[in-house]
């Protein structure tokens, strides 16, 4: 696992109970990370991020986009993902929550578009449980 982050450390608005064990196992070496540095370009197998003009290709199975607390609505529709145009909330199954774009999912609070305050662990967290249902079925039928 690699966390590409765009600033030279995480943020101080990571929940208090969360940030250690991120922190920890960034220094353990279980998640690898890359501070200071963007995601340029996601492919069928790799994902392409930039740090100070250089590039480099990361291997990727899959990826979590963690946008922060406002939805990207241009990154989704670049992405090809449909966004209602006042509310932002983009179109996706919600018992899968895939995006009508196929085999994109999105999570947590960018499934609300602007009223993320809609999202809270209590429900956010069953999200990443659906995705990961939706894809172990597919996998299954392979």
């Amino acid at each position: 696992m690699t966390l590409v982050h765009r600033r030279a450390t995480l943020g101080d608005s990571i929940k208090y109970w969360v940030r250690p064990d991120i922190d920890n196992r960034i220094k353990e070496g279980s998640i690898a990370a890359r501070f200071e540095s963007r995601v340029v370009e996601i492919r069928p197998t790799e994902v392409i991020i930039e740090r100070t003009g250089e590039t480099e290709a990361i291997p990727a199975e899959g990826v979590f986009l963690l946008t922060g607390y406002h939805p990207d609505a241009e990154l989704m529709r670049r992405a090809g993902i449909e966004c209602h145009a006042e509310s932002l909330t983009p179109t996706l199954d919600p018992e899968t929550f895939e995006s009508n774009v196929p085999n994109l999912f999105i999570a947590g609070g960018a499934v609300a578009g602007r009223n993320t305050g809609n999202i809270f662990i209590e429900n956010g967290r069953f999200h990443g449980e659906k995705i990961i249902a939706e894809l172990a079925a597919r996998f299954d039928h392979l």
